[in-house]
């Protein structure tokens, strides 16, 4: 499980790092960064995961959507 977030958040953060490779505007940058921001609930979730607090683990990770759908509203940079 702990490696199942750990590459949730890999490919979400890796995914706007790479449009930012490809065109790096500051729009790009912006979203890029606040994919990492909005992301590392699923992040340290995994390392709680992987410390052995599995649960709690999902509990932190499943702040991730939450995260997002805040963004929206109000910028997480």
């Amino acid at each position: 499980m702990p490696a199942v977030l750990a590459a949730g958040y890999a490919v979400r953060y890796g995914r706007a790092q790479a449009r930012v490779l490809a065109d790096p505007s500051p729009a790009r940058v912006r979203a890029a960064v606040g994919a990492g921001i909005t992301g590392l609930p699923a992040l340290q979730g995994a390392l709680t995961a992987r410390a052995g607090a599995r649960l709690l683990g999902l509990a932190v990770a499943g702040a991730a959507p939450l995260g997002r759908r805040l963004a929206r509203l109000i910028s997480p940079t």
